[in-house]
């Protein structure tokens, strides 16, 4: 009788222990994300705005911005990557390279017309971590093994000590951002993952930039 005690709560304890193990390895159930395809835009470098009302991406040589939630986009400035946007008051910066030369931007409505910026700063080209109002941090955990494997997203609700992973899709990521309304927002290039050369088929893509964000 007390062997088989013993027995049953060893088969528990191990239920219980292969069930915590998966869960650590598992995206997080409970975030929903959205895709949306930019065209033309190989790559999106930077975010800013909101998808609500008008989001602002920079891609590959090109700034694009849309008013209709991603059904449309249009090409605002032609000629710079961005490499950062950020809103300051009613002003929005980018940092862009532009004929192989690091110059600041900004704009004075919203994105519609950009002038050369007389100062230049080179701080923060690509932003790999943000934390949102309530103290949760996100971060990016690049891949640094060749050939290149997917990006993860990480979030902590503990100030960083412990990570758990929540995007599920295998992506080249360059950028994440926060909105205002703290709605979390990533920025990859088109390519896809290829399971039968365990890389990025850099030949897939069609010329488009992916953004993904939270519901």
């Amino acid at each position: 009788m007390v062997n088989k005690i013993l027995i049953n709560s060893l088969l528990v304890c191990l239920i219980l222990f292969s069930s915590c193990k998966k869960d650590e390895s598992k995206p997080h159930a409970n975030i929903e994300w959205i895709k949306i395809d930019v065209p033309n835009a190989s790559t999106i470098h930077s975010l800013s705005g909101n998808i609500e009302n008008e989001l602002i991406a920079g891609g590959l040589s090109k700034i694009f911005k849309t008013s209709n939630q991603g059904n449309t986009w249009t090409v605002v400035h032609d000629g710079i990557t961005a490499y950062e946007l950020r809103k300051k008051e009613d002003t929005l910066f980018a940092i862009a390279l532009y004929n192989h030369t690091y110059n600041d931007y900004f704009s004075l409505d919203n994105g519609e017309t950009w002038q050369l910026s007389p100062e230049k700063s080179f701080e923060n080209l690509r932003t790999n971590i943000v934390t949102a109002s309530n103290g949760i941090i996100y971060k990016i955990l690049r891949s640094e093994t060749y050939p290149k494997q997917p990006d993860k997203v990480l979030m902590s609700s503990d100030g960083g000590s412990t990570w758990i992973d929540i995007f599920p899709y295998k992506r080249y990521i360059y950028t994440i951002y926060l909105d205002d309304d703290d709605r979390l927002y990533i920025g990859a290039n088109g390519w896809e993952w290829n399971e039968d050369i365990n890389s990025f088929d850099s030949s897939t893509g069609n010329n488009k930039g992916i953004i993904y964000y939270i519901k």
